[in-house]
């Protein structure tokens, strides 16, 4: 390291650098090394590994600096020691920040923590920095961004005193100051502090301006507040020394009535202070807010440990720093509920809301509503803000995006400038609304550019039209409009009050907008205050009052600014206190006598509900404002169902109508129509006579006449009811086969003296005017109900018999069920009249005397699913018909003669159960167990494993004739397999069925269906090619949890993806075996053998199975599969070459006719094989020779057996000097796993590798190595070598003979007959050494040895 120096105290470096030298300044430094560090006075180090830094040679004639700010160099220096720099290279690092002293007065803990080398004095003039600026920080002060002191003025600014702001408005609390005071004052406009005053729960300071000397001020609090602790306001700089009193929202006002609150701040010299008086400190205690999903689960507070919790329905938007209120001392233990005004009121239709603040004890603890009738005064929160922005111009899409980008807010309002408001603008738009842009407007304001009467033509058009104030989105949809006609957005402060005369001072300082309103508490609201104040009123006293003399209600809106307005009358503001109208039985008559502006009319045909709002107040729009208004109807109830049916019976009429428009529909019932009276005619009187008596019994203005012998409908209840359009007019109902007859509902007087009406005119409808008739396609009556015959035996006897009984009994029809099908019972004993079916089948309406046919009607056979079968099940007998030739084979088969076939559903086939085999337990036990408990004439077998297709639905039926065949589905690959049908009886007995009859469908009667039903089941794969024995085994047990078979891959063929995603499904008889498949040479495209892909039954037990039965494909229980599963790997066939120049043209040679990867100049035989091991990725390689040239037939197309597959094979090679055809330089096959483990080999590699070896007579290639002198002598050299060392051996001996008499024209015939004797000398000589014979395979000496035996 350099030496370090630095200027000034500067302990923290002292203690991270202690050989660090202090010096006055830069002219004391004395460096001992060849450049030195230097740090200026006031100067913190950030990045100690600055020291580390080494320039380079080249730059040590330079002064290097590096930054203390993002745009400021300088703090710490490298220079040099024994030269002026030569220049200057600034390093973009900040590694450093400069500081000065700092000083605080009074008693500070965050200076103290933050700042733990700042200094306490007791005031500035006891400062003595050692800085030539230094910090104060005043008593009082709290500091907010701690980062000021890291400030540092530029150099020609250090003069100056720089000021700080302690809040927006005022400069002090923290102050640079310069030693030398030669300037000015400079204030920064930077917040970084904020002055904060002891608090004392008294209600004076006492002794503590004696006990704290450098306090200014201190607050004082009565102890009954709920205060935060974190006061922040403070008097401005330049204010006096006033006593300032404030008071708090919403709590102790019963205490603090007047100006004068119970929270104070005194100054130090308060004793001669004047009072200052506030309105409200934002002190209040704060708690936290939990947003909840169901507001009636209290232990959602436990969350928190505070005194209380706010509990907040979550889909309420509000304004949560407006929530500031504290409970009173007396209800501090209550849980206290409120409601937000015009939020949720859907939701919280009663007093109670969706905001709560829960005490930690609330267990038990008493519930208190906050509330007012409509507007609910006291909740403590208001709703969410939006922007709001004046507009001159006319409202489209740009100037929306103008304001929009200007809004901060998720909404924002458009004013029309014309639109003189001072309330708040209050609207969060509802559930199902948000994406909307929302209209308003003001009746009465600016009525020449907003009429209110055009609303209705208006609003198809253009909504946006209809108002002057628009909440809008601020992502907005310019396509999406809401006029809201029901609502007026400016919202005023509203206040009960006992007197309404009261002082109105209290009420001003707790306004929280312009003008606010007085109630006397008393009234109950029953509607909102929507009056806006025009302009001219907004600085006056507006009174509204209602009713007369001693009765009469008063209500103000009064300005805040109050002390000298003027009160003026208002009498626009519609009655929104209760108040009682009369009660008329019609609008006329109401009209007639009332004096108030409204009236009831009560239909006196309907009961009014218990609670009814008699209180209820037209809306703005229908009345509040107007001089006229709407007639208000409500809903009417069905006395037999409770539900709405009409519009009428109670209505709220005004005197003056308003003679546009429909009426104001509420939706909501007001009465219940009363019970019309029933009248039941007597088939042995008169029926006239009857009618008119019925007609003058009844007070009612309709009533019911049944006609004799009606069997009313089993669902009839008399609950229809007409609507008011619809009562004048009789009324006649159908039965059961379309027929207007049997139930009628007259009006009243349909009957009176002079009616005119016969007997005939009423059974036949023949009411006049015509008009005046409604036929009603409900059904009020049922056809005649007839015997059921439930077969048993199934036989005619049976039915004839039952037929013969009914006939003597004058039953002209029986039904008759057969045994296998299910019937609503309903339907037989109340369904039918054979009168309104034709021949075809065909419903008909018949005439009202039109006889019974007598033909046999049977009804469609349905599956469950509601397929239609065929027709037969259910059948309707005529009670003569005649089966005195009719066969048991025949009512079987629903072969009657004069049959009608109805269509139309009459009975359900039950579904054949379906029952599936087990692969684990015995097929045949299992189908005679399925053929014993099997219920019906048939029932579906699943074959073990079988994959059922979803859409199958096991609704098929066959026919009666076939319902003795076994019936098999077709599989999606075509076989008919996996799911039959079988008769019941198929395994019952001696059957004679075996598993390979039934996989053969090997059946006597049989009926194979081109039905799909199954596919081949898929099953998962275990790929062996890096796995041991033990864990296949482990996966085979753990795949037995969930499936029954599981395919296997060898590691060294490509299993045919085909036949594995196509699935595969045992025979029956062969569910436990392993099956294998054909495995295919990837040359010929012909099967080489099995093995490769199997599928395992994973219930067998594998323990005992090893992994040379595996490879061997020796697997006990073995099932072949004579087709292609998978196609060996081809071998990779590897070039093989060691600094021949003939390499590149070799390797180029053979790769025109085969893939092949070259390994080349590896030095040592023995390693190059190891190399080209370690790099194919077959589990067998081919190994060419780089003076091989490949024979024209040869194709590496040679796969060998597994038991083969450890051998070494090699093919023969044509040699060019002996002429000899032999293993010498030929093709090798090598097993890879068996060449990467090797680790030594014998003096030849090819025949030390394995213990197996196999010669193949097939010439593979043309070993042409007498390319030159070198090549050629080293070639014969190493060949005789190896086969002089195998002594008396006859086939060695014979071609040494021919490498010593090569070919008269073999090049370099010379080279190799001088190769071979060498070698044959070198063999003699060294033949029992190792070492020495291993030579061989060392190229680099073989060279070095060629070269001696030539120089010599």
């Amino acid at each position: 390291m350099f030496d370090v120096f630095y200027s000034g105290e500067n302990k923290n470096l002292k203690a991270q650098l202690p050989l660090a030298v202090q010096v006055e300044d830069v002219t004391d430094i004395r460096a001992r090394t060849k450049m030195y560090w230097y740090i200026e006075d006031n100067v913190e180090i950030t990045d100690y590994t600055v020291f580390d830094y080494r320039p380079p040679e080249h730059d040590h004639c330079y002064e290097h600096i590096w930054k203390w700010q993002e745009n400021k160099y300088g703090g710490i220096y490298l220079k040099p020691t024994y030269a002026d720099p030569t220049g200057q290279k600034e390093l973009d690092r900040i590694v450093c920040k400069k500081k000065f002293d700092i000083f605080y007065a009074g008693e500070n803990p965050g200076m103290e923590y933050h700042v733990p080398h700042a200094i306490q004095v007791q005031d500035i003039d006891e400062c003595k920095p050692y800085t030539h600026m230094y910090w104060f920080v005043e008593p009082n002060i709290e500091l907010t961004d701690y980062s000021v002191f890291d400030y540092r003025p530029e150099q020609w600014d250090q003069k100056f005193i720089h000021e700080f702001k302690w809040n927006s408005s005022n400069y002090g609390g923290v102050t640079l100051y310069p030693v030398a005071q030669e300037g000015g004052d400079k204030q920064i406009n930077r917040v970084v502090c904020k002055k904060r005053f002891d608090i004392l729960k008294k209600a004076t300071p006492g002794q503590y301006f004696r006990n704290h000397p450098h306090a200014t001020h201190v607050w004082c609090v009565d102890p009954e507040y709920n205060i935060d602790f974190n006061i922040d306001w403070a008097p401005g700089n330049f204010e006096p020394d006033f006593i300032h009193t404030f008071h708090l929202r919403g709590q102790l006002e019963h205490k603090y009535p007047a100006e004068e609150g119970g929270v104070k701040l005194y100054p130090r010299k308060y004793m001669d202070a004047t009072i200052k008086f506030h309105k409200y400190l934002d002190a209040a205690a704060r708690y936290p807010v939990k947003r909840v999903l169901d507001i009636t689960k209290n232990k959602e507070r436990d969350e928190f440990d505070d005194d209380y919790v706010w509990l907040i329905d979550e889909q309420y938007k509000i304004n949560e720093d407006t929530l500031d209120w504290s409970p009173n001392p007396f209800e501090a233990e209550f849980i206290h509920q409120f409601k937000m005004p015009y939020q949720l009121n859907e939701k919280y239709q009663g007093p109670e809301g969706g905001i709560k603040l829960v005490p930690k004890d609330y267990k038990g603890a008493i519930a208190k509503i906050h509330n007012g009738a409509i507007v609910h005064l006291d909740c403590p929160v208001t709703d969410v803000d939006y922007d709001v922005f004046y507009i001159n111009d006319e409202l489209d899409e740009q100037l929306m995006e103008k304001y929009a980008k200007r809004a901060e807010t998720d909404y924002f309002w458009l004013v029309d400038k014309d639109f003189d408001i001072n309330g708040a603008l209050r609207y969060v738009p509802s559930r199902g609304e948000e994406d909307f842009n929302h209209v308003f407007n003001i009746p009465t304001m600016v009525e020449d550019k907003y009429p209110t009467e055009e609303y209705e033509m208006n609003y198809a058009n253009d909504p946006k039209t209809l108002g002057g104030i628009w909440l809008i989105k601020k992502d907005f949809d310019a396509t999406k409009w809401k006029f809201q006609p029901e609502t007026i957005p400016v919202r005023y402060d509203i206040f009960y009050v006992d007197d309404i005369n009261a002082n109105l001072e209290q009420f001003a300082r707790k306004t929280t907008t312009d003008q606010f309103w007085l109630v006397e508490s008393k009234q109950s609201i029953t509607s909102e205050l929507n009056w806006v104040c025009p302009l001219e009123y907004q600085r006056s006293i507006n009174q509204f009052t209602f009713g007369n003399g001693d009765s009469a209600v008063s209500v103000k809106l009064v300005p805040k600014k109050y002390e000298y307005a003027q009160t003026v009358q208002q009498s626009k503001l519609s009655n929104m206190f209760e108040v009682a109208y009369e009660t008329y039985s019609t609008e006329q008559e109401g009209r007639d006598k009332t004096e108030l502006d409204w009236f009831w009319v009560i239909d006196p045909d309907v009961e009014v509900h218990e609670g009814f709002n008699f209180e209820f107040l037209p809306e703005k729009w229908d009345g509040s404002y107007l001089n006229e208004g709407k007639a208000h109807v409500w809903q009417k109830l069905n006395p037999i169902t409770g539900r709405q049916y009409d519009y009428h019976g109670v209505m709220l009429c005004p005197r003056e109508p308003s003679g546009k428009g429909r009426p104001k529909y509420i939706m909501e019932p007001a009465c219940t129509q009363r019970e019309y009276p029933v009248y039941q005619l007597d088939a042995n009187k008169d029926m006239v006579n009857q009618l008119e008596k019925a007609d003058q019994t009844t007070k009612s203005g309709m009533y019911w006449v049944v006609d004799a012998y009606t069997e009313l409908a089993e669902d009839w209840d008399y609950s229809y009811y007409p609507t008011q359009y619809d009562t004048g007019k009789i009324h006649i109902f159908a039965d059961e086969d379309g027929v207007f007859r049997n139930v009628r509902l007259y009006p009243k007087d349909t009957f009176k003296k002079g009616h005119g009406f016969t007997e005939g005119d009423v059974l036949y409808n023949r009411f006049t005017p015509v008009q005046d008739v409604k036929r009603i396609n409900t059904v009020a009556s049922n056809r005649p109900s007839w015997p059921v015959l439930d077969f048993t035996d199934f036989t005619v006897i049976e039915l004839k018999g039952t037929l013969k009984t009914y006939a003597k009994k004058k039953v002209p029809y029986i039904w008759t069920v057969d045994p296998d099908v299910t019937v609503n019972r309903q339907r037989l004993y109340s369904k039918f009249s054979p009168g309104t079916i034709d021949e075809e089948g065909k419903t008909v309406i018949p005439e009202f005397d039109e006889p019974s046919l007598t033909k046999v009607h049977s009804w469609q056979r349905l599956t469950e699913s509601g397929k239609v079968i065929n027709n037969s099940g259910l059948r309707l007998w005529p009670t003569d018909y005649d089966v005195s030739e009719l066969t048991d084979e025949q009512l079987r088969l629903n072969e009657m003669p004069d049959q009608v076939y109805v269509d139309q559903p009459g009975c359900t086939q039950p579904d054949y159960k379906v029952f599936y085999l087990q692969g684990n337990a015995d097929i045949i036990e299992q189908l005679e167990q399925f053929d014993n408990k099997a219920v019906g004439g048939m029932y579906w077998v699943v074959d073990p494993f079988t994959k059922v297709l979803g859409e199958w639905e096991w609704d098929y039926f066959p026919s009666k004739y076939d319902e003795q065949y076994v019936h098999v589905l077709k599989t999606m690959e075509g076989e008919y397999r996996n799911i039959r049908l079988y008769p019941k009886g198929t395994f019952k007995g001696q059957h004679g069925y075996d598993l390979g009859k039934i996989d053969n469908n090997s059946f006597e009667d049989l009926k194979k269906l081109d039905i799909e039903a199954s596919s081949q089941p898929t099953h998962p794969v275990i790929d062996l090619s890096n796995i041991s024995i033990d864990n296949f085994k482990e996966q085979l047990s753990d795949f037995s949890q969930t499936h029954g078979f599981v395919w296997s891959t060898d590691g060294d063929v490509d299993a045919h993806e085909q036949v594995i995603n196509s699935g595969f499904l045992p025979a029956m008889n062969n569910v436990h075996k392993v099956h294998v498949w054909q495995r295919m040479n990837p040359h010929t495209d012909k099967t080489h053998s099995y093995g490769g892909l199997r599928l395992w039954p994973t219930a067998n037990d594998y323990s005992e199975l090893t992994s040379d039965e595996l490879k061997m494909n020796k697997i006990k229980n073995l099932q072949y599969v004579r087709k292609p599963g998978c196609t060996y790997k081809p071998y990779e066939i590897v070039f093989l070459s060691y600094h021949e120049p003939y390499a590149e043209t070799s390797y180029k040679r053979l790769t025109a006719r085969f893939d092949a990867r070259w390994v080349k100049d590896i030095e040592g035989i023995f390693t190059a094989h190891k190399q080209a091991a370690n790099e194919v990725q077959s589990s067998m390689f081919w190994v060419v020779d780089a003076d091989a040239e490949i024979s024209e037939d040869f194709d590496f197309s040679y796969v060998p057996d597994a038991y083969d597959q450890d051998v070494v094979h090699v093919w023969n090679s044509k040699n060019p000097v002996t002429g000899e055809e032999y293993g010498y330089g030929g093709v090798k096959l090598f097993n890879t796993e068996q060449v990467r483990e090797a680790n030594s080999w014998g003096l030849d590699f090819t025949t030390g590798l394995s213990k197996r070896f196999k010669a193949w007579p097939q010439v593979s290639c043309k070993t042409k190595f007498n390319t030159d002198a070198y090549s050629t002598w080293r070639s014969a050299f190493r060949e005789c070598v190896k086969l002089a060392s195998r002594g008396e051996d006859s086939e060695a001996k014979q071609r040494l003979e021919g490498w010593l008499k090569p070919l008269d024209d073999a090049d370099f015939k010379a080279e190799a007959l001088a190769g071979a004797k060498a070698g044959i000398e070198y063999a003699n000589k060294w033949g029992t050494k190792p070492l020495k014979m291993a030579k061989i395979n060392d190229y680099e000496w073989l060279e070095e040895y060629f070269n001696e035996q030539n120089s010599s």
